[in-house]
């Protein structure tokens, strides 16, 4: 028992003495190293400084007018958002022309909407970036009182194709455009929330819609007995003229089974749907709106087998790199299983410190030897002077030169003594104490022979 006490105190004291003198050494170390460390946290600091902030807690959304599938898929994704801590503001909007006014104004603080590729110029896109192509709307081309059975039929109609600078302007006017009759037609131009109103004041023949099914006008269309589907057969040759249009199909009976509506399944023209941010939109943010429309978007849809998110690399809007990366390697992994602000966070100290990390290792790899140099170069200097002296000691032929020899290491000797050497080089330290003690000694031995010792072989550095 007297000696498992004396085991674990001897056990102890070494930790105790170990300890101390790690908290010696690094005090040490502070003390001789603090401009170094000073740089570097100012480097540190300028880094933080420079780095992307955090993330904002507050987004605003361009939609559409209310009751719109724009509008109600922004709802879906203020409520993804919300559940990681970002409020999403929702502003309604008249039409996509509207949501494409917005996002291009460096001065709107709309950050992200839905645009129709089909809007977007070449010459338009300098702010803004895409996301990718979240979905497609199909292009829904109604009639009432007559059967168009020929793009003739519409000749001398009055056709509704929403409001000037709209998507669903520009998607009619080329589709009347490709069919040529755009100039023997009467158009009708109103806010797409006007619809029913512009219909039930008896003011136009045909109606070109873009949106879902589930939006106030398709419902007030798929309803209402009177207005039925364009059968004339045009989606094929026009997809294929217009690359911008793809061809989906409207199934037998899949606006309304009880009106039986329509009749026979047709074909309808859809158009591509991306998703645009301002330019300046954080990082961490474009990756939460890749998750939302990956999560949103990816649901079956009535016109679509999967509606999954797809990167648009050839596009009129240049792509987000963050919106390739995700495409290319999905979901960062942290945000697989942390938090968002939490995952976020790490990513931003990992990518700020690990550069900082890569340059402070070496840095304080080399501090030892940079604190060892000066003793060590003052080292190698007494050696010089030592061998200096041999030489003299060695032609040395009067006792005059051998005292002379003996006052430089006695002076070389006092100042050795008063030298502070870093812990780490003691062994040399001693060992160069210890050539000066026996070089002095044999000076001394010297002396009192009166003659020079040619013949005795001199300690060396």
């Amino acid at each position: 028992m007297a000696k498992l006490r004396e085991d674990i105190q001897e056990l102890w004291i070494a930790i105790k003495y170990t300890f101390v003198d790690y908290i010696e050494t690094t005090f040490k170390t502070l003390n001789e190293t603090w401009p170094v460390i000073l740089i570097l946290v100012a480097l540190l600091g300028m880094g933080i400084a420079l780095s992307d902030p955090p993330p904002p807690k507050h987004l605003i959304m361009a939609t559409g007018y209310t009751g719109s599938s724009v509008n109600k898929i922004g709802q879906d994704y203020a409520k993804f958002l919300a559940d990681k801590g970002i409020h999403l503001e929702l502003v309604n909007t008249p039409d996509s022309g509207e949501n494409l006014r917005r996002i291009l104004d460096p001065q709107d603080p709309t950050q992200v909407t839905f645009v129709p590729t089909i809007m977007v110029k070449p010459d338009q896109v300098k702010g803004i970036l895409s996301l990718g192509e979240v979905g497609s709307f199909p292009v829904f081309i109604f009639t009432r009182g007559f059967t168009a059975n020929t793009v003739n039929d519409f000749i001398g109609k009055r056709i509704y194709v929403g409001l000037e600078e709209s998507a669903n302007y520009a998607i009619a006017l080329k589709i009347l455009d490709i069919m040529g009759i755009s100039n023997q037609v009467t158009l009708v131009s109103a806010p797409l929330d006007q619809i029913i109103e512009t219909i039930e004041a008896d003011k136009v023949d045909v109606v070109i819609v873009v949106d879902e099914l589930h939006s106030k006008p398709m419902l007030y269309l798929a309803d209402n007995p009177d207005w039925q589907l364009d059968k004339t057969g045009t989606s094929d040759a026009i997809s294929r003229l217009l690359p911008e249009f793809k061809k989906s199909t409207m199934p037998k009976n899949g606006l309304s089974f009880l009106l039986n509506k329509p009749s026979e399944s047709v074909d309808l023209l859809t158009s591509n749907v991306e998703l645009v941010i301002k330019d300046n939109l954080h990082p961490a943010i474009q990756m939460l709106l890749l998750q939302a429309t990956k999560e949103i978007n990816s649901q079956r849809s009535f016109f679509q087998v999967t509606g999954t998110p797809s990167s648009t690399p050839d596009g009129p809007i240049p792509q987000s790199p963050e919106a390739k990366l995700f495409y290319e390697k999905g979901t960062p992994f942290l945000m697989n299983y942390l938090p968002f602000w939490l995952a976020e966070m790490l990513y931003r100290l990992f990518y700020l410190l690990l550069p900082f990390i890569i340059f402070v290792y070496p840095v304080f790899k080399l501090l030892p030897d940079l604190r060892l140099k000066p003793t060590k170069k003052r080292f190698t200097k007494i050696y010089a002077e030592l061998r200096q002296i041999e030489e003299e000691f060695l032609v040395a032929n009067s006792l005059l030169n051998l005292e002379d020899c003996i006052n430089k290491i006695t002076l070389l000797e006092d100042d050795v003594k008063a030298m502070h050497v870093p812990p780490k080089l003691s062994s040399d330290y001693f060992s160069l104490r210890s050539t000066i003690d026996f070089f002095r000694s044999t000076l001394l031995t010297a002396k009192e022979d009166h003659m020079p010792l040619t013949e005795k072989g001199m300690p060396s550095s």
